[in-house]
């Protein structure tokens, strides 16, 4: 009996492909697949009519806008009058498709198990000498490489491979049950599940060339977030909550893998009753492609993954998850949402990003679109008529997270209430709004986030000013509130109006002043600007307090300082920022009216 390592070598030491003896199909069946297993990302197009040939497209770009593109011939002797014609005929079809669909070809291979005569490299050099782009033939030696690099492939469509696939599927399927007696296809239930991980690892990948396997351990069941990942087509997972899970996840090994051995199977879903939630919710799915979760009994599913993995029946819930659908008709990837008053005016934007488009069966689509923060989430519902909706959803994710991420999503929540309105315009250009019928407006404003935006515009005005990090605390008194907001007037250039009361001045023992009690002066004084709040002292600048006032008290260590008005009310101080090197508790002053004089001028 085979070991493992013998088996593998009888693979890897196989014959020279006798390539004349096959068939057409094999022939460009098994260079096809070789292609795309050296390039994982490629696509395979097979002409719907005519000895074509396929087309291997492997993109350069997230679009497809550039695309390197392999002819697979299945010629292996000496090429005829008739041979060179085809190519030369796909050559010039794969030349006007581009041209007529708007991509570019970055260069052009021929495939064929044919090394080259120096005949034909004249004739192939004439053909393509004005074509524009690279143009290359790749042989038989170099074919003949790329199996020796891939023995699966060609076990699979040349051997007894993909039997022994089966094979090794069917006996994967019975060690996962841990049962002898077990019939080919029979699907598998949670109970069977047995730990044998690295015998199950090494024989469903033992002969595959179209899909690989890996094999987890969770405790909990396979997270949704696991379908983004690349080449991940399906994640079978068997397990229990008390239990635990082992999930096998199926990837392809290439584009072309999906159109050899698709994945297909059968799904019943039951009409939900109408008037229903669920019927609501099933509309949506046929309308738009929205996520949709059925109870148990409402569907029936059959579907088969590789490997012998899969699903049968009706018992448990079944959730279908959309999937997004990349529309090269629509390239803008983002947009920006404003509110705008009754009048027209925009008073909040937010740049918003695609995340996820999807397609119902009734024709219709639907874009989520989601905010830098990801506080905002706006579900645009197009109809088959091509009218729209707009819904949208917020999440109060701003606690502890620094105000200048958070703040434009905030302002947007804080306005989005009647009677404004919601309309979208592309990002770059003149702003041209679209508005749309939305649910997103409430009749009255949110007071609660309208403060909390107030104070994210006024920290992240403070942020600009201080090293020190400001992070949205999960709450501020009204004080804290008042204080944050003239803080941030002062940084930001604008004077601040308040009112004093009488205030006293320590000097020191060489003072000399020029004054007398009641004489009237104009006084300066420079304040350290201090954010206090959430428990922290933050020194975030300077501030100059202006003033008129009238000296109450003088001493030699001591001058008070008292409203000219009667009323404290009345004493009105200008505070403004202030940027010179003084420090904190300086204090200049101006002789406005001397009270001596004063008194003299009244008596005479």
């Amino acid at each position: 009996m085979a070991t493992r390592d013998q088996e593998t070598a009888k693979i890897v030491g196989m014959a020279r492909i006798e390539w004349s003896r096959l068939s057409g199909e094999d022939v460009e069946a098994v260079v096809g697949m070789l292609l795309c297993s050296l390039f994982p990302n490629a696509w395979r197009v097979r002409p719907g009519r005519g000895d074509g040939g396929v087309d291997i497209f492997v993109p350069l770009d997230a679009h497809r806008r550039r695309r390197k593109v392999f002819q697979v011939k299945r010629f292996a002797a000496n090429l005829t009058s008739g041979q060179k014609e085809k190519i030369e005929g796909s050559f010039n079809r794969v030349v006007e498709s581009a041209r007529a669909e708007g991509w570019a070809i970055e260069s052009w291979t021929l495939v064929m198990p044919l090394d080259p005569t120096p005949g034909n490299e004249g004739w192939f050099a004439e053909f393509t000498t004005s074509a524009g782009f690279p143009c290359d033939w790749m042989g038989l030696n170099q074919i003949e490489y790329l199996a020796s690099q891939n023995p699966r492939v060609v076990d699979y469509y040349l051997h007894d491979g993909r039997q022994r696939l089966q094979d090794q599927t069917d006996r994967l399927a019975g060690v996962l049950a841990g049962r002898d007696r077990r019939s080919a296809g029979e699907p598998l239930g949670p109970v069977d599940v047995r730990s044998d991980l690295m015998d199950l690892y090494r024989a469903i990948n033992e002969y595959d060339p179209h899909y690989r396997y890996e094999v987890s351990m969770t405790a909990q069941p396979p997270e949704q977030t696991a379908v983004h990942q690349a080449g991940l087509v399906a994640v079978a997972g068997y397990g229990s909550a008390a239990g635990g899970w082992v999930n096998v996840s199926v990837f392809a090994r290439s584009m072309a893998a999906l159109e050899e051995r698709p994945l297909t199977g059968n799904l019943t879903i039951y009409p939900p009753e109408a008037g229903s939630p669920l019927a609501e919710q099933y509309r949506k799915f046929l309308d738009y492609g929205t996520p949709l979760e059925l109870p148990e009994g409402q569907a029936v599913v059959e579907f088969p993954i590789p490997g012998g993995l899969g699903v049968s029946g009706s018992d448990g819930r079944l959730r279908i998850e959309p999937v997004d659908v990349v529309d090269t008709s629509e390239p803008e990837a983002k947009l920006v949402v404003g509110v705008l008053s009754p009048e027209g005016e925009t008073i909040s934007e937010l740049v918003v990003e695609r995340v996820e488009r999807t397609e119902g069966l009734n024709g219709g689509y639907r874009t989520l679109w989601r905010d830098a923060a990801k506080m905002v989430w706006f579900e645009i519902l197009v109809p088959d008529d091509r009218s729209g909706t707009l819904n949208v959803r917020y999440e109060a994710d701003y606690i502890g997270r620094p105000p200048e991420d958070v703040v434009d999503a905030l302002e947007f929540w804080s306005h989005s209430h009647a009677p404004n309105s919601v309309g979208l315009s592309r990002v770059y250009g003149p702003r041209e709004y679209a508005t749309m019928l939305s649910t997103a407006l409430t009749q009255e404003p949110d007071r609660e986030i309208k403060a909390i935006a107030q104070a994210a515009r006024n920290l992240s005005v403070i942020q600009a000013h201080t090293p020190h990090r400001i992070l949205l605390p999960s709450g501020m008194t009204k004080d804290e509130a008042r204080e944050v907001h003239r803080i941030a007037q002062i940084l930001s250039g604008e004077p601040v109006k308040g009112t004093w009361s009488e205030f006293e001045v320590v000097l020191n023992a060489d003072n000399d002043l020029a004054l007398a009690t009641g004489d009237e002066i104009s006084v300066a004084i420079v304040r350290s600007l201090d954010l206090e709040f959430d428990g922290m002292t933050v020194p975030v600048g300077k501030e100059m307090n202006l003033l008129e006032g009238r000296v109450s008290s003088l001493t030699d260590t001591e001058l008070k300082v008292a409203p000219l008005a009667d009323a404290e009310s009345d004493a009105e101080v200008i505070q403004l920022r202030f940027d010179g090197a003084e420090e904190d508790g300086r204090v200049f002053y101006k002789a406005l009216r001397n009270a001596q004089e004063e008194y003299e001028a009244t008596r005479g």
